[in-house]
């Protein structure tokens, strides 16, 4: 926004995995995993006197099974 104080973000870690396991060549499953480890992170306004807010997007998990046709 015009005018507005720049924001920053403290340092954070993002952890993610993935495994994979193919049944057959035309059908695999794939496990994926971010923010493994739930780490939150703090946003500021101009300067760390002015927080913004600290946030967590919790831990996500995706499975997905793919077919080839």
């Amino acid at each position: 926004v015009a005018g507005a104080a720049p924001a920053s973000v403290d340092d954070y870690t993002d952890v993610a995995a993935s495994v994979s396991y193919a049944f057959t060549p035309n059908l695999s499953l794939t496990l994926d995993g971010s923010n493994l480890i739930d780490e939150k992170y703090t946003q500021y306004l101009g300067t760390k006197d002015y927080l913004a807010g600290s946030y967590s997007t919790g831990r996500r998990y995706m499975l997905t099974l793919r077919a080839n046709f």
